[in-house]
């Protein structure tokens, strides 16, 4: 018995950390779909960015219905457009730059960096 209990201590701990970890990357709200990695960082989970060096081509028909990430407005296909390389969300020049100003230039649904121009064909 006493070899056993500094083992179940330490399950009742990872337990304990688990479900903590996963309370946490919880959205604020249940309505707001925001997408997380994998928390044991297997498969998929860490997300592959693309070629820096590259932008975005979309076909204007791939835009009808989206909206911008940051400010939900429907997406303009005239109005210059980026796009997230992780997640593939879209942004306005707007709110590219409140995201620059206000969260460190990072999308607002991954959190990555991969924030490049799109050419709409």
């Amino acid at each position: 018995m006493a070899r056993l209990l500094p083992l179940l201590f330490f399950l009742v701990g990872l337990l304990v950390v688990v479900i903590l970890r996963q309370q946490a990357t919880r959205p604020r709200s249940d309505r707001v779909y925001r997408p997380r990695a994998n928390p044991w960082g297997f498969p998929g989970g860490t997300p592959r960015r693309s070629d820096p060096g590259t932008n975005w081509i979309v076909a204007r028909s791939e835009l009808a219905g989206v909206r911008d990430a940051y400010s939900s407005a429907a997406i303009d296909p005239d109005a210059p457009l980026w796009r997230c390389g992780v997640c593939q969300a879209c942004y306005h020049r707007h709110s590219v730059d409140a995201l620059a100003a206000h969260n460190a230039g990072r999308c607002a649904l991954c959190g990555s960096d991969d924030l490049r121009a799109v050419r709409v064909v």
